[in-house]
Parts: structure tokens; sequence; C-alpha cells
């Protein structure tokens, strides 16, 4: 299968263009107002939805500008996360004409040169379902220091570093069925090379060990476990820092920055993009470090 020879997936243009955007949490109190904040400035004419998964810190008690929709916990299992986040998609989608999942790490930005609002910018796409370009932002901690959450982001952090699982088919005008972790689904992959996934787990050392004592400690169903779904959240602080903060900086360190240009990566992406029981999978591997351009520096 050679997917990156195919033309894009297309439907009709001239659809009215209603936006739905979700995402699920469980005590998100750093993540969701960053992600409430950068979907209300960048979609502001989407309807946002927070699933909360029964959050007890009081990060979902006030969520303006978004509606809430209250789950209740016992133990964390990814299959029936992702069979609701389905067919919550796929109710959604008698209603609205656009459908965006993302995680509330992850915050979506058109090239700045092509659109400075989400709305606007898919409206005038006429794919019916797209990946964007996934690009973890690195805190490379030896040289930047802590985050401030209350100043743009990006103004802080100048490297990132593609990640071919990130390219998640997050945006979507037709049902799609997604698998765990929401990397892969039920059509071939496509590719929007003027859209970007920022994914800000790595963007501060220390929140991210924050959080990930918290993801440490909850109760997996044993089915997930041995699926290895939600693998890394299990990481223990030596293997977390190594892989996420230590790895990148060494690269950095030993390669220096590459420009922010991904085009051999979107196209092995592609070309190595397998089917398997009627899901694409797609491979998993780290671009080099890049430099991200000023011209998105105040995406968020």
């Amino acid at each position: 299968m050679n997917p990156s020879s195919r033309a894009g997936p297309t439907l009709h243009s001239g659809r009215a263009g209603k936006i739905a955007i979700m995402t699920m949490v469980y005590n998100e109190s750093t993540n969701l107002p960053i992600w409430l904040r950068h979907y209300r400035r960048i979609a502001p004419s989407a309807n946002l939805f927070v699933i909360d998964h029964s959050s007890d810190d009081g990060s979902t008690a006030l969520l303006y500008g978004a509606h809430k929709i209250p789950l209740p916990r016992d133990e964390l299992d990814e299959g029936d996360r992702t069979f609701f986040i389905n067919s919550l998609q796929q109710g959604f989608l008698r209603y609205y004409d656009i459908v965006i999942y993302t995680d509330c790490d992850e915050l979506l930005v058109p090239d700045p040169a092509k659109s400075a609002k989400l709305d606007t910018y898919l409206r005038d796409q006429t794919y019916a379902y797209a990946s964007p370009v996934g690009i973890d932002v690195l805190h490379i901690a030896d040289i930047e220091p802590a985050i401030d959450f209350t100043r743009p982001l990006l103004l802080q952090r100048q490297y990132g570093q593609f990640r071919s699982t990130m390219c998640k088919p997050v945006v979507t005008r037709v049902a799609l069925t997604w698998e765990p972790g929401f990397h892969n689904c039920n059509r071939r992959p496509y590719i929007d090379k003027d859209l970007y996934l920022f994914h800000i787990k790595q963007i501060d050392k220390d929140e991210a060990l924050r959080r990930q004592h918290v993801v440490q400690q909850l109760p997996w169903s044993a089915a997930d476990v041995a699926a290895s779904h939600g693998a890394h959240h299990r990481y223990d602080d030596e293997r977390f820092v190594r892989e996420f903060f230590l790895d990148p900086a060494n690269q950095l360190r030993a390669l220096g920055a590459r420009d922010f240009v991904f085009d051999s990566e979107i196209a092995r992406l592609l070309q190595e993009a397998r089917e398997r029981s009627g899901i694409f999978q797609f491979p998993d591997f780290k671009g080099p470090v890049v430099e991200i351009p000023r011209i998105f520096r105040t995406a968020f």
C-alpha cells in the first residue's frame, strides 16, 4: 500500500461548517485551562465539550465557554473510553459538520501564514477527514527555565520534535472508528501538511512529572494492562524523564536543531502505514529536534 500516492479524501464544498470540539479529562488543573483558552480563541464559532471523568480537584467546576458531560469513574479502561468517544463523535455528526477530538494537552494550529483561525481554516478545506502534523513541544531543561503558564507558552519554548503517532486522525466530517489512544482509525491516512497538532505533555519537566504521578496511581483495567494501552502513563520516574526529557536534549546537543520541515517524515509515515483488521496503523517513530518558527510563537 502506498497511501502517499493517493489524493485526499474529498467531500463537496459549501457546507455550513458547524464545529464541535471535545476532550476528556480527569483532574487536569493545568492543561484544561490552556485547552479552553486556546480553542475559544482559535475557533471562536465552535462548540466546546469537556467530558469529565469524575474530576475531584475543582478543575471542571467552572467551564466558561464550554459544555460539561459528566461520567462516573471506576477503573480506567481505554476500550470503554474509546467506545464512548466514537459513539459521541458519530452522534455529533448528526448535528455538526466537523467534529474534533483531542486530549487536553493537544492544541491544533493551522499554519499562521494560511489562517489565523482554526474554524475558518477548516471550513475552507474539502477533505472528509485529516490528520495534522504531530509535534511534541520540548522542554530542554538545562537551557530553558521552568514555564510560566500565565504567559504565552511558545514564547518560552523554542524546540519541538515530529512524532508519527501524534499525527492523529482527529478532524472529521464523516464517521470514524478510532482505536484506543486515537492514533489510528478505520480510514486510510491523510495528512494535512498545513495543520499542526502541538502536544504539550513535555512542555515543562516539573509539571510533567507532577502529572505523571497522578496517572501512575490510577486503577487501570486488566485488559488495558494486558494490551499495553496507556503504557507510558505507567512509566517510573527514571524512564519517564529519560525518554521525554533527557533523550531529546542529548539529541539536540549532538545534532543541533533542524528546520521545521517534515516532508520526509510524512512520506515515511504514509509509506509504512499498514492495514490490520480494518484499522490503518501508523508506525511509531520520532524525527529530529526542530526549532519552532517564530510565526507560531503566539499561537498559544
